[in-house]
């Protein structure tokens, strides 16, 4: 069970609560979320949505390759992950990738392309 200020908000095991959260708190509870409103999201999609959503950091992924719709901001080495925190049609994501090689860091100011795993998109309360 997840609970917030003595009431049940969430009850599962801890891949469900990290996965499939239900409101912004849970979101928060496990790790890290890029947590939208639905203009933001709608933007960021390029598609109307209704609701606000929630991304973990590491659903999207970058390239070099197609449209460059992102902008590095800034990045940070945590050891096997680099954070990113990227720009993209208006919208500021944190994004994680592993960290390989130091070929795949990409520089501030760096424009690259965005893929989110649709799968990863989670509705919030």
């Amino acid at each position: 069970f997840l609970m917030n200020q003595g009431r049940i908000v969430q009850s599962g095991d801890a891949e469900s609560l990290y996965t499939a959260p239900v409101d912004a708190f849970a979101a928060g509870f496990i790790g890290n979320y890029n947590l939208l409103d639905a203009g933001s999201a709608s933007r960021l999609l390029q598609r109307p949505v209704s609701s606000r959503l929630a991304i973990r950091p590491e659903a999207i992924a970058l390239s070099l390759h197609g449209e460059r719709e992102g902008l590095v901001r800034s990045h940070s080495l945590l050891g096997n992950v680099i954070r990113y925190r990227i720009e993209a049609r208006g919208v500021e994501l944190v994004v994680d990738v592993l960290n390989r090689s130091a070929a795949d860091l990409h520089a501030d100011g760096e424009r690259v392309s965005l893929s989110i795993d649709p799968t990863a998109l989670c509705e919030v309360a």
